[in-house]
């Protein structure tokens, strides 16, 4: 809820490009990414963050720490996003 709340009031912007910009249909996307057994997922050691990718290439970065908690997007690239998540 955080991350699409954070998103509609203006976000990452990355938010923006996805199919439903809206704050129910990030809520969907999530869900839809979170549930799809086919989503690739990596834990960071220094702070717990986690890295979803769907296989739509749809990533969603959950920071426990932040404010916003995260963000979603499309990746260009999600080999580069899941190389770069450290």
């Amino acid at each position: 809820d955080k991350i699409a709340q954070h998103a509609q009031d203006g976000g990452h912007g990355w938010e923006m490009q996805l199919d439903d910009p809206t704050k129910i249909g990030i809520k969907k996307k999530i869900d839809d990414v979170l549930n799809d057994p086919e989503t690739q997922t990596k834990t960071r050691k220094r702070d717990g963050s986690k890295i979803y990718i769907a296989p739509d290439a749809t990533v969603i970065i959950h920071n426990p720490a932040a404010e916003d908690k995260g963000t979603i997007y499309p990746s260009n690239d999600p080999l580069r996003d899941w190389q770069n998540f450290k």
